[in-house]
């Protein structure tokens, strides 16, 4: 995600805890759990595109920064949450069946964030009842 800052820069942001399924790259059967279905997590992260595009174009948001995670990962990315007043975006993917917990990363928020997955699983919500059988 990019975001511009109010000095005009801009820069590009890996949103922390959680990941979304590929759009331009191919998605890896198994990734989210026992979905093999690549087309569906393909459609579920357009999916997911649209919705953040929804929720956050033009806003003014806050990029919460974890400790654990440090400030820039691999690809030189910022490493951050992402919150609009008391609402966490990042969470918000997962409570709505938009993405997965990112368990390969380091989170501060992965337990509060994978109880909330385990949930949305067992409901069948988002890509967790589309894309399964």
């Amino acid at each position: 995600m990019d975001v511009r800052f109010k000095d005009g820069t801009t820069d590009r942001v890996r949103l922390l805890g959680v990941d979304t399924p590929e759009t331009n790259t191919k998605n890896k059967p198994n990734e989210y759990g026992d979905i093999t279905d690549l087309k569906c997590l393909t459609k579920w992260g357009d999916k997911s595109d649209d919705y953040a595009k929804t929720i956050l174009d033009g806003k003014e948001v806050r990029l919460v920064f974890d400790e654990a995670a440090g400030e820039r990962g691999y690809y030189g990315r910022l490493l951050a949450y992402i919150e609009l007043e008391d609402y966490d975006f990042n969470e918000s993917l997962i409570s709505r069946g938009y993405a997965r917990v990112y368990q390969e990363g380091t989170s501060s928020r992965e337990e509060r964030y994978l109880s909330i997955q385990n949930r949305i699983i067992l409901q069948g919500i988002g890509l967790w009842g589309d894309c399964t059988d």
